[in-house]
């Protein structure tokens, strides 16, 4: 956010929200200027706020700080910007130009009543800053109880390693703090909304996250994988099925392929709003994770709650429809039924399996452009290595189709 001042309205930055700065603005306010206040933390004080009592007198440091950090924010020739640092400074003496980088609290200031009710409903537990590292706390609230400005924020510091490993980038740390606490349901929420085969990946998943995962430094890294399976099994008995997506496009997209990437992009479609059909054809959906893995490593009952999981979103799945024996995409698009075309036949299509990975990769890009040209309303998706990377090139494809449907503008 530019902050810009000149000769003409004497504004006045002042950087630290601590007791000088607090004492700083009130009296430039007083003198008549435009002051704003930037704080690099969520809440004025300072160290002050930290003190039990203060010099010279022996007061209680936050009696003598707190009416002057109301006064502060009540000043209406003040504005606070707290959460905000510097980031350059250009200009003159008289004509400074700031600029100023406002980093977010994730937690809406207008809509934040300060109930608590957020803090023991969050997993995180950190080192508590405000005491000196004595203690935790959560990773939502107050630094302190008469924090100024009364308002919640959230602390992140960044993404965790395996979080980053993850080509899905699932929620990993969240998960597992939820599954510390015996939150399981929301712990399966949070994988189910990255990821959808939560139930397949607890049991074939590479495990990327595993080798990423800095506890791997001191001894061994945490069985994420292990735990997402836990969880996942106690969700097929215990988590009822979604509801149907609501549909908010006019538009019905078909998607040739029920693997791994055609059920993850009707998944994401589903849930823009779209009215979507898988065709498959083989007598059960899953693709190479039907056929694919022993039935030691990936029962049918995994991948089956998965399947059964996306359909209930309203996706309309059709097996045993093979392309051009069933139906032609050329007459999926000339029938006015659907407006969009999705090819996600991956490794299981047969027609291509006698090529190198490379031909299948070309011999598909070469048949989509070239439907394309016909209709400019055909996507694929190539084959992926492993069953993550294909859900991810399935997401990936999804904002193709939406962006073909609405324009680049709606991604």
């Amino acid at each position: 956010m530019p902050a810009t001042s000149s000769p003409s309205n004497g504004a006045v930055l002042v950087l630290g929200g601590g007791a000088a700065g607090v004492r700083c603005a009130l009296d430039l306010a007083e003198a008549g200027h435009k002051v704003i206040l930037v704080e690099r933390k969520g809440s004025l004080g300072g160290h002050m706020s930290r003190l039990d009592k203060a010099f010279p007198y022996n007061k209680c440091a936050l009696c003598t700080l707190t009416p002057k950090l109301k006064q502060v924010m009540q000043e209406p020739g003040i504005e606070v910007v707290t959460s905000a640092e510097l980031t350059a400074l250009e200009g003159e003496t008289g004509a400074f130009t700031a600029h100023i980088t406002r980093h977010p609290r994730f937690v809406d200031p207008a809509a934040c009543t300060t109930c608590g009710d957020c803090v023991p409903a969050c997993p995180a537990t950190l080192p508590n800053d405000f005491n000196d590292g004595m203690g935790t706390r959560r990773a939502i609230g107050k630094p302190y109880q008469h924090a100024i400005p009364n308002v919640f924020t959230v602390i992140k510091r960044g993404h965790s390693p395996c979080k980053l490993a993850c080509p899905l980038h699932t929620s990993v740390q969240g998960s597992v703090d939820l599954v510390r606490e015996g939150r399981f349901a929301e712990a399966y929420a949070i994988t189910a909304a990255a990821n959808p085969f939560p139930a397949t990946c607890g049991r074939v998943c590479d495990r990327a996250c595993e080798e990423a995962c800095v506890r791997g430094e001191v001894d061994e890294p945490v069985a994420i994988a292990a735990l997402g399976r836990f969880v996942a099994e106690w969700a097929a008995e215990h988590v009822p099925l979604p509801e149907a997506a609501p549909v908010r496009h006019a538009e019905r997209v078909a998607v040739v392929g029920a693997g791994p990437a055609g059920l993850t992009a009707a998944r994401e479609l589903a849930t823009l709003g779209y009215r979507t059909t898988v065709f498959e054809a083989k007598k059960e959906a899953g693709g190479s994770l039907r056929y694919g893995p022993p039935g030691s490593r990936l029962p049918d009952a995994s991948l089956d709650q998965d399947v059964a999981r996306i359909a209930a979103l309203g996706v309309d799945l059709q097996t045993e429809r093979r392309a051009d024996a069933n139906f032609t995409v050329e007459g999926l698009l000339e029938g006015g039924e659907f407006e969009a075309v999705l090819l996600a036949a991956g490794e299981q299509n047969e027609e291509l399996s006698h090529l190198s990975a490379e031909a299948r990769d070309e011999a598909a890009g070469a048949a989509a452009r070239a439907a394309a040209t016909m209709h400019g309303r055909v996507f694929s998706v190539a084959p992926a290595p492993t069953v993550v990377a294909a859900i991810a090139a399935g997401r990936r494809a999804t904002r193709s189709v939406h962006a073909g449907l609405r324009g680049a503008g709606s991604l």
